[in-house]
């Protein structure tokens, strides 16, 4: 049984998500797969992407699946329309399938409930992001062969952060140590999960995951990047502090000099281009199980 939808991670077992990193990572091996039946999928990206509507456009091909080209600065977004109604349009002229990503919070759930086609989010507002953290974990599965009994630490701007939200969501499925680590500069912050220590994060963790400062989600500047650099970036120095098997990921776009440095970037310990990789093959999978559902 597949998905009807992939809204969000709240509502997946711990099997749901396993088989979806399963099939990814078979995928990725060179896993042979059924061409879906030709159909429409449409891709609804109302904020800036790269890595995500690429990576989703590239599975969408090689699942055989036929595109429609949706381009929000040509789209009648522009002169009212409300998304339910585009997505509707969409559903309209026969797609199975719509990829949506946009900069407002709790609405698509509402959405998919009226409409036949099928929804994937690709990012909404600042609390979820579901195909990321499936293509964060598949990547960490990939290294460490096991999701179960790793510390993972999450340090950067949490509080705006749909990375750091939806992997919450889906390493709470897992018996695992999260470490969420977000700089005083940036005010007051209360988790959970939630670790002040930036020098454990950082040297007792099998996973560090940086994010980036999303500046233009803030009101004002809380601090530089030379001295968020300073103080929290990875650098070659901090790099050397991890654990020896530690792996470092980000989900991009990453901010050179500020979340990292550019010398570090060919570590055998920094996974961000393969996270790229596997979220290609992460998002076939989500798409199959949709498609399935």
């Amino acid at each position: 049984m597949g998905l009807k939808n992939l809204l969000t991670l709240k509502n997946l077992s711990k099997s749901q998500i396993e088989k979806i990193i399963d099939l990814g990572l078979e995928f990725k091996k060179g896993k042979s797969y059924q061409t879906l039946t030709p159909t429409f999928y449409c891709p609804v990206f109302l904020e800036p992407s790269t890595r995500t509507m690429l990576s989703f456009e590239t599975a969408a091909k090689k699942l055989g699946l036929k595109t429609l080209n949706f381009n929000p600065g040509h789209s009648s977004t522009l002169k009212g329309e409300t998304l339910y109604d585009t997505l509707k349009t969409i559903e309209s002229m026969g797609t199975k399938v719509a990829v949506v990503r946009l900069k407002q919070e709790g609405i698509l759930g509402e959405i998919a409930e009226q409409l036949d086609m099928k929804i994937v989010n690709a990012g909404e507002g600042t609390r979820e992001h579901p195909t990321q953290a499936l293509l964060d974990a598949m990547t960490i599965y990939d290294h460490f062969g096991r999701l179960e009994n790793l510390t993972v630490s999450i340090i950067g701007d949490i509080k705006h952060s749909r990375v750091a939200s939806s992997f919450v969501d889906l390493y709470k499925n897992f018996e695992g140590k999260l470490n969420l680590f977000s700089p005083p500069e940036f005010g007051e912050f209360d988790h959970e999960f939630k670790n002040p220590d930036f020098e454990e994060c950082l040297k007792n963790s099998d996973v560090v995951m940086l994010l980036r400062n999303q500046l233009e989600r803030h009101e004002k500047t809380f601090i530089t990047s030379e001295d968020y650099n300073l103080k929290y970036g990875m650098t070659l120095e901090r790099l050397k502090q991890t654990k020896k098997n530690a792996i470092i990921m980000h989900p991009g776009p990453f901010n050179r000099g500020v979340e990292l440095d550019s010398e570090i970037l060919n570590d055998p310990k920094i996974k961000i281009w393969d996270q790229v990789t596997n979220g290609v093959y992460a998002r076939m999978a989500v798409l199959s199980e949709v498609f399935n559902g």
